[in-house]
């Protein structure tokens, strides 16, 4: 069967990987190990995924906020988001 073609290739190549070397100052490769060690992490390179996935998610909610940051405020919304405890914290009522 050619590459390519037939019922698992879809799949498969999906679940494909890249492998790359990357060159990372011996402090964060100890970390990394310690992390492994810990069970914080199944690997180095599944905790250097998680990491540029969570980088991924912060680029993203840069890009969010610079296009809200970019239109005109909505009363409604405005009101909204001003009753929402964002902290955590709600103060007491008086």
């Amino acid at each position: 069967m050619l590459q390519g073609t037939g019922p698992v290739w879809p799949r498969y190549h999906r679940a494909m990987s890249k492998q790359i070397a990357v060159r990372l100052p011996d402090e964060v490769v100890e970390f990394m190990d310690q992390m492994v060690a810990a069970g914080s992490a199944r690997s180095r390179a599944d905790l250097a995924a998680r990491a540029l996935r969570r980088e991924q998610r912060r680029e993203a909610a840069l890009r969010d906020v610079a296009i809200l940051a970019a239109i005109e405020p909505d009363p409604d919304l405005e009101t909204l988001a001003s009753s929402q405890d964002t902290t955590g914290t709600r103060a007491p009522d008086s």
